[in-house]
C-alpha cells in the first residue's frame, strides 16, 4: 500500500494545508512526491500533526548483591505503536526483545505536557528489577553511548536492557514516540 493513501497521512496533509474536507492524499500525491518535502526532520510540529506523542523517561534499578539489574520497556497498549528513538545507559548492557522479569512493578510515568492538547497518559510501562539469570543479547551497549536506532515496539512487545556485570546499578534513558497504527500496518 502506498503510505500516502493511509488515513494518517490524509489527516496530516489536511491539517498542514488547512484543508477542511475531502480526501486529500491520493489527489495530491503526484504533486507532492517530486516537489514538496513534507517531513523535514527538524519540525516537531509535523509529529504533532501526524498524531505522534513524544516521550522521554529515565528509569533506575539499584544494586542487589549477586543479581543482574534490568529495566524493561513494555508496550501495554492494544492500538498504539511505540517507536524508541534512542536508548542510553550508565553501564555496559545487553539489549534484547523479550519478556522482562515477572512481577516487576511499573514505574509511574508523567502525563504528556504538550500545550496544544489535554495532558494524556503514556500507554507504555517501564519496569525495573533484578534477576539471577543473564539474558542472551541482541545488542551490547557501551556505557554512556546513545543508541539511536529506531526500535518499533508493537502492542504487547518488550525491550529489555540488562547490565552485564553482577551487582551493578542500571540507569536507562528512553526517548520514544507513540502513535495509533493504521489497519494493515503491523
Amino acid at each position: 500500500m502506498n503510505e500516502l493513501q493511509t488515513d494518517r497521512w490524509d489527516r496530516y496533509l489536511r491539517k498542514l494545508g488547512g484543508i477542511r474536507a475531502g480526501v486529500v492524499a491520493p489527489t495530491v500525491a503526484p504533486e507532492i512526491l517530486p516537489v514538496l518535502v513534507v517531513e523535514p526532520p527538524d519540525r516537531p510540529e509535523n509529529e504533532y500533526l501526524r498524531g505522534d506523542t513524544l516521550w522521554a523517561h529515565l528509569a533506575f534499578q539499584g544494586i542487589v548483591a549477586g543479581q543482574y539489574s534490568q529495566v524493561a520497556f513494555l508496550n501495554a497498549s492494544v492500538n498504539r505503536l511505540a517507536i524508541i528513538e534512542s536508548v542510553i545507559t550508565n553501564q555496559s548492557s545487553y539489549v534484547r526483545r523479550g519478556a522482562p522479569i515477572a512481577g516487576m512493578p511499573p514505574i509511574a510515568l508523567p502525563n504528556s505536557r504538550d500545550g496544544r492538547t489535554e495532558p494524556q497518559p503514556s500507554e507504555v510501562d517501564l519496569v525495573a528489577g533484578t534477576t539471577g539469570v543473564q539474558i542472551v543479547p541482541s545488542i551490547i551497549l557501551a556505557p554512556n553511548v546513545r543508541l539511536e536506532v529506531p526500535w518499533i515496539i508493537p502492542p504487547g512487545d518488550t525491550l529489555v536492557v540488562q547490565v552485564i556485570a553482577l551487582a551493578a546499578d542500571c540507569l536507562v534513558q528512553f526517548i520514544w514516540r507513540e502513535r495509533y497504527f493504521e489497519a494493515g500496518e503491523l
